[in-house]
Parts: structure tokens; C-alpha cells; sequence
């Protein structure tokens, strides 16, 4: 980390260590904490490798959580990430799209990987034996009460992975898997929940917040002996506030007093979230959440990528050489990382006048997991 840069980032977006520690206050880092990384550049001392690789993670998404909010540009906040670390994971990785003269050279009806071609139906998702494996656990976790996070990179599926389950239960009338809508992740309340749970299930909240629990209590008794099943899941669950994070468990723990809870609670998140819940505030969490992480695709990459083609009306074998699939397998291991590297090939195919993806068409060095080359280069 270059500790001068970082200084100089503050500087010039004019925000003291006390301001930035309170943007990245759900990710505890504190004023001191701050303040230590500004002066390491004259008492390198004063900064330890591993206080430096627990930060580092959240110091990078909070400084891109700040840029994207004041209206920066991807590009714009990688080149600021690149200055401060030297080595950071893609978390602002964007789609590369085929133009439709590149879709017309090779026959295909869509763009394979663009967002907009994401699976539209249960019969266009790809399955592995690893996501099988990950959504039997999703569905305990809904109908046994479970408190599981499901974690991964932006990229690594899990909005597909999330839309799956949410389809499998949408059509039965004993499992509610509630996904609470909010603007801002950040600012989400427990008293927001309570009222969003109230709501859904067509109840006016009581006005007093005390009232509302009660209110709330006594409706997933009801729906409990009822044997209906009730789900809280939570996308982007590393922007939660820490006191939000903290009343999580006491949802969880909403029950009779014996074995039966009323509410099981899946999250969604990026991996810097687990790094919260090494400290103390969070131990009790900790204790009950099991962490999952989402499987990577490498592995399977050629049959991914013969998947999404099929889908817009191609196959790999007439559009790819197979040592190019190779290399893609190789370097990338999610699904947006394989989409990128697989749309970047087609489109340097298309330029040369080639049919076929050909292994020298793989960009293996521009399709890095960290910044690490571009800030040799600097």
C-alpha cells in the first residue's frame, strides 16, 4: 500500500480521517486506525503486514462505495484504487458487450454474456454439481431456520444463484422468502425490517416500534403453527450497517423458546464481509452464521461458455478453438470473468476477419485479477 497516495486521496477529496472513518464505519475502521495509515509514510512502524491485509479489503471498498456515490466513472476509481494498492481484486469489473456487426459475423442472435442475456427462466441456468450442492444448503437454511451468508466476487453468480431459489418457492403457498428492498444498504434499520416483514404480509405496523415487534412476533407464531416457512435474505449484506448486522441475530433467534425458530436468514455478499466478523462486536454472529463461498467455474469453463453460446445461437466448437478455451479455463475462474475474456476473443477474432477464436486471440495478460501489472507499469 502506498501510504502517501492514500494521504493524498484524502487530501484532495478534502476528507479528514475522522469523515472517512465514518463512511466506512459499517466496515469498522476507526479515526485511529485511519489516522495510522496517513502518518505510516514517516513511521512505517506504526503499520504491521497483518493489520495491513485485515484493512486493506475494506479501505478499498469503502474508497469505491465514496467514488461511486460522488458520480466517478469505473475507469475513474480503478485509476485511484491503483495508485493507493498494489494488488487489487476486480470488485468495479464491467460486462465487455458484441456489437451487432460482431453478432452478425458469427451467426449469434445475442450477446452470450451481456447482462441482458442473463438467464430469463429456470431452463436457461447453468448448473454445476457445486452450485447444486450450494442451493440444497440455501433451501435448508429456508425451511430449517438456518443463518447462512453466501459469499463471492462481483461476477461469481450469486444474483443467479438467489433468482434459482427465489423461483423454486414463488409459486408455494407454505414458504416465504422475503428479499427487503431498501435504496441504500447502508442505511437499513431494524425497525425497517420489522415494518418490510409487517407490510408483506398486508399488516399496518404500530406506530411505536416496541408495539410493532410484538406485532411482528405474534405473526410469525401464527404463520409457525401454521407450518408456514419465513425467509429474510439480504443482498450486499457487506454494506450492512453494523448495528443492523448486530440485530440480525436477534431476528434469528425469534421463536418459540424451544426448537422452533420463525425466521430463517440467508445472505448475499462480497468476501471482505467475513472480515467484520473477526472482531469481538461481532462474535456472537459469527458463532451462528455459516459462511459459504460461491464455487468458481474454471473448471467448467468450456461448458459454460458452450452454454451461454447455445443459448444466443452458436456453439463452442464451430466459435472456438479448443487450446483457446483452454487458456480462458486457465486464467478465469467466474462467470463474468470467463464472459469477459470469451466476448474479448470473439471480438478480436472478428477484427483479424477470423471464423474461429483462436488461442492467440486470449488476452490472458489484460484479464487480471489484480492491478498489480498496471501499477508496475506506472
Amino acid at each position: 500500500m502506498d501510504f502517501d497516495a492514500f494521504d493524498a486521496f484524502l487530501k484532495r477529496h478534502k476528507l479528514s480521517s475522522r469523515r472517512f472513518a465514518d463512511l466506512a464505519g459499517q466496515w469498522s475502521i476507526g479515526k485511529t486506525s485511519v489516522s495510522r495509515l496517513r502518518g505510516a509514510n514517516t513511521d512505517s512502524a506504526a503499520v504491521s503486514q497483518s493489520f495491513l491485509r485485515k484493512v486493506e479489503p475494506l479501505l478499498i471498498q469503502t474508497i469505491t462505495r465514496f467514488l461511486q456515490d460522488t458520480g466517478h466513472s469505473a475507469a475513474e476509481i480503478r485509476a485511484e484504487l491503483v495508485k493507493i494498492f498494489e494488488e487489487i481484486p476486480d470488485m468495479i469489473a464491467t460486462r465487455t458487450k458484441l456489437d451487432y456487426d460482431v453478432l452478425d459475423f458469427f451467426g449469434l442472435e445475442r450477446d452470450p454474456f451481456a447482462l441482458e442475456s442473463d438467464p430469463r427462466s429456470a431452463q436457461e441456468v447453468f448448473n454445476t454439481k457445486p452450485l447444486d450442492r450450494l442451493v440444497r444448503r440455501i433451501e435448508d437454511a429456508v425451511n430449517y431456520q438456518g443463518f447462512l451468508g453466501i459469499l463471492g466476487e462481483v461476477g461469481a453468480g450469486k444474483t443467479t444463484l438467489k433468482n434459482r431459489i427465489v423461483d423454486a418457492h414463488r409459486r408455494s403457498g407454505k414458504i416465504h422468502f422475503l428479499f427487503p428492498k431498501f435504496a441504500e444498504m447502508r442505511k437499513v434499520s431494524a425497525a425497517a425490517i420489522v415494518y418490510f416483514i409487517l407490510e408483506y404480509f398486508g399488516q399496518k405496523p404500530r406506530q411505536r416500534l416496541v408495539s410493532a415487534q410484538a406485532q411482528l412476533e405474534r405473526l410469525l407464531a401464527e404463520l409457525n403453527e401454521r407450518g408456514e416457512r419465513v425467509c429474510l435474505g439480504f443482498d450486499e449484506c457487506h454494506r450492512l450497517h453494523d448495528v443492523t448486522l448486530t440485530a440480525l441475530k436477534n431476528f434469528y433467534e425469534l421463536g418459540t423458546g424451544g426448537y422452533d425458530r420463525f425466521l430463517g436468514l440467508v445472505l448475499f455478499g462480497q468476501p471482505q464481509f467475513e472480515m467484520r466478523l473477526i472482531t469481538a462486536n461481532f462474535r456472537e454472529i459469527a458463532e451462528r452464521l455459516e459462511i459459504v463461498k460461491m464455487p468458481p467455474v474454471g473448471k467448467v469453463a468450456a461448458e459454460y461458455i458452450d452454454h451461454r453460446l447455445r443459448l444466443a445461437g452458436g456453439s463452442i466448437d464451430n466459435l472456438f478453438e479448443k487450446r483457446a478455451v483452454e487458456l480462458i479455463a486457465a486464467a478465469a475462474s467466474s462467470p463474468l470473468a470467463i464472459g469477459n475474456m470469451a466476448n474479448k476473443a470473439l471480438v478480436a477474432a472478428y477484427e483479424k476477419g477470423e471464423p474461429k477464436v483462436l488461442a492467440r486471440f486470449i488476452e490472458i495478460d489484460k484479464e487480471p485479477k489484480t492491478f498489480r501489472a498496471a501499477r508496475a507499469a506506472r
